[in-house]
């Protein structure tokens, strides 16, 4: 709460339909951009967005600060999980081992969070298959001279979004390509994009980009979060397939996670079932 300003009201959307009430209520915050007059159908919400890294360092030092059996592991990869050896308990993970590393992590429970890598990571461990698949989008930062104005937009037939993310930038962010675990940049996909934000927004703004990243966005076909234990290894949990919220429902979902090891039931959701492994 020290490092970013809270926002209570981030979550509300507003819809805006039809190019006259679009063009009446936000068109005159931002004269220079016509392209916007042409399209019938946004959704403006208030601008909420944090850097994940810098999100997870605090959290991190928080949580060693607050809790002295806490420890953080960043760039480190999981390669393999160890299994109790007595008959009764061969479904229970007791430690996971690290790669580099010789030291084994001992646990009484396991939450996997590994995003996009999370079918892989299922499939070559416990041979199950998970769903969730990789989105790729783009993003880029664009440098403008519009004033600051507390909303973003999303174009959704474009799969198209600009956040003001800072003083004098907008970071936009577009397209749903699926392409495995490919974080590559496909040209044309950068022409597209760079020609859209031209069209929509300001042409000589969108030329002037920088930071340009794919991200993979971890997806289920239901579009909704893979929560909860594994039938067969019960003290294995999953809490996957955020698409791109992870950030946003983040702290929920892992309350949610919480709750089920230590409680076996949940207080932040009427039904946890929906979100379940087992739904598939």
């Amino acid at each position: 709460m020290s490092t970013y300003k809270p926002f209570s009201d981030f979550s509300q959307e507003e819809v805006i339909v039809g190019s006259d009430a679009l063009k009446q209520k936000y068109l005159n915050l931002f004269p220079t951009y016509k392209g916007l007059e042409r399209y019938n159908l946004a959704f403006v919400q208030k601008s909420y967005t944090t850097n994940t890294r810098v999100f997870c360092e605090k959290l991190s030092e928080y949580l060693e600060t607050k809790k002295q059996n806490v420890k953080v592991k960043y760039s480190s990869e999981i390669e393999s999980f160890i299994f109790h050896q007595e008959e009764s308990k061969k479904h229970l993970v007791k430690a996971v081992k690290l790669w580099g590393k010789t030291d084994l992590v001992e646990c009484d429970a396991v939450v996997l969070c590994a995003g996009s890598f999370i079918a892989r990571l299922m499939k070559d461990n416990f041979g199950l298959s998970c769903p969730v698949v990789p989105i790729k989008g783009y993003s880029f930062d664009m440098p403008t001279k519009v004033p600051f104005h507390d909303v973003h937009f999303q174009f959704k037939s474009e799969a198209f979004v600009a956040t003001y993310l800072k003083e004098g930038v907008w970071r936009v962010a577009a397209f749903g390509d699926v392409a495995g675990q490919d974080k590559s940049f496909d040209p044309r996909r950068v022409r597209y994009l760079k020609n859209m934000v031209a069209d929509l927004m300001d042409p000589s703004e969108a030329h002037s980009y920088v930071n340009l990243n794919t991200c993979l966005r971890p997806t289920p076909p239901d579009d909704v979060p893979i929560i909860g234990p594994l039938k067969r290894y019960p003290n294995v949990f999953l809490n996957a397939g955020h698409a791109g919220r992870g950030t946003t429902i983040g702290l929920s979902t892992s309350k949610l996670v919480s709750e089920l090891i230590m409680d076996g039931k949940a207080s932040v959701v009427a039904d946890p079932t929906p979100y379940s492994p087992r739904r598939f």
